[in-house]
């Protein structure tokens, strides 16, 4: 998720029913029974974030990406979709401890985000095209 050329990065709480604690990471979760991809991107941004749909627009997506649970070895694919938020206001779930507004440079000089995608080059690449293609510009205020 994006707003004013910020991705949104949450920091994964240290849980024993929280896949990769303590990593700073995207938005993720598991698709339930009857839904769709998309379907599910939207509950799990308003279930993390409590940013509603009504607050976002899909900028990018869906792109295959490969992650894994570190700790189990597990790896599996998932759907990215990158979405422009009108707010930056947010309201942590249980699984998350912290989050931050980060800018595509800070990410790149060493926020360890990406060490669940197995592709980290693919994850930044989609995320600078999507700001690219979201007109988000650092003056627009929301």
């Amino acid at each position: 998720m994006i707003n004013r050329r910020r991705i949104l990065l949450l920091k994964r709480r240290n849980l024993p029913f929280v896949l990769n604690p303590g990593v700073w990471s995207l938005i993720f979760g598991a698709i339930e029974s009857g839904e769709d991809p998309l379907e599910t991107a939207y509950r799990e941004i308003r279930e993390e974030t409590a940013i509603p749909k009504e607050s976002l627009r899909l900028v990018r997506g869906p792109e295959k990406v490969l992650l894994r649970y570190e700790r189990k070895g597990i790896m599996w694919y998932n759907d990215l979709y990158l979405f422009e938020a009108k707010t930056r206001r947010v309201k942590l779930d249980l699984e998350n401890s912290a989050y931050r507004w980060a800018s595509l440079d800070e990410i790149r000089k060493g926020i360890k985000y990406t060490n669940i995608f197995i592709s980290e080059d693919l994850i930044l690449s989609i995320i600078k095209s999507g700001l690219n293609e979201s007109g988000n510009t650092k003056g627009k205020g929301r």
